[in-house]
């Protein structure tokens, strides 16, 4: 199905080429081939796949499993520059999902892809759609997801980057065709992703193994780089270690 959007003013201000994708809801029988129907995960892997020079992803769970690591393998095997934004631990609402996603961290840095995890303390409020009275409290945490191909497409929908989005609920979602927009989106996600806003993981070589992980983040005027994954306590972080040991990726 083909319409006209018109974006709101403060996004574009002209009309775009966009298309609606859905999962059908017998998702399941469709994936195994056993009925006709649409899967809108393929739409948004056609999409990512004839990315160019950059894809942009916000999405408030990653958990890309086998074929979306792949993706991600293919994209950097181009030069294609990948960059994430998520939920760290200490902004996530659900850690269980979280759980998931901390097995994915130290392969996607191994594969180049940029990664970033929001903090749920803002240093600069201007561009994440919240007021700075707000920010204080330290609760912030995201919830949007959005794709931006090349800086000319973009994806608005329902759809986590992860398991459970792929392959179990059903979503919705438009990929809109409109540089416009896509420029003032990415925009949004160069706000978030400033030091004082996000921590970028990077990996520390280790002589006895297998690298470290290290967030990379501002406070006040300062770098700081933390060993110790950043979290509301102590008991956040064992809560989280625990649940990842149990084998649910397919179901988050």
């Amino acid at each position: 199905m083909r319409y006209r959007f018109c974006g709101l003013k403060i996004f574009a201000t002209r009309c775009s080429a966009s298309k609606i994708f859905s999962d059908s809801p017998d998702k399941k029988k469709v994936e195994n081939g056993a009925m006709m129907g649409s899967l809108m995960q393929q739409a948004v892997a056609n999409a990512t796949n004839s990315v160019q020079s950059e894809l942009l992803m916000v999405t408030p769970y990653l958990i890309p499993g086998d074929e979306g690591m792949q993706l991600f393998k293919d994209l950097r095997q181009r030069n294609v520059r990948v960059r994430i934004l998520t939920n760290s631990l200490e902004s996530s609402p659900m850690l269980l999902a979280q759980s998931g996603y901390i097995h994915y961290r130290v392969p996607l840095l191994e594969n180049g892809v940029e990664l970033y995890e929001i903090r749920s303390l803002l240093g600069n409020a201007r561009g994440s759609g919240e007021t700075a009275a707000i920010s204080r409290y330290g609760n912030y945490s995201l919830h949007a997801k959005l794709f931006v191909f090349d800086r000319q497409r973009l994806f608005i929908g329902s759809m986590n980057f992860d398991q459970r989005s792929m392959h179990l609920n059903t979503e919705f979602g438009l990929i809109i065709d409109s540089p416009a927009l896509a420029q003032q989106v990415a925009a949004r996600f160069e706000a978030m992703v400033q030091p004082v806003n996000s921590y970028r993981l990077a990996l520390r070589p280790n002589s006895e193994g297998d690298p470290s992980l290290m967030w990379k983040t501002q406070e006040g005027a300062k770098v700081v780089e933390y060993d110790t994954e950043p979290a509301r306590s102590d008991w956040q972080r064992i809560k989280v270690n625990i649940l990842s040991l149990l084998p649910l990726d397919d179901e988050l």
